[in-house]
């Protein structure tokens, strides 16, 4: 039987601030907009994701499959 990876994915919930009139997240070379999923080890790597998620500002949550 094959080992089956699973796909870690994290979904930008927004800003925690909704009135701060913020519409996107911008890291490097990516945008990032509320209800966004990235997928780690494609869009973003393991380290960045742990990153996105310890921004204070923004809230990021995982994504079950």
């Amino acid at each position: 039987m094959a080992k089956t990876e699973k796909t870690r994915r994290i979904r930008c919930v927004g800003p925690v601030e909704p009135a701060s009139g913020v519409v996107l997240l911008r890291m490097g070379t990516l945008d990032i907009v509320p209800g966004q999923v990235l997928t780690v080890g494609k869009e973003v790597s393991e380290d960045e994701a742990r990153l996105r998620q310890s921004i204070p500002t923004w809230i990021f949550k995982e994504v079950s499959e």
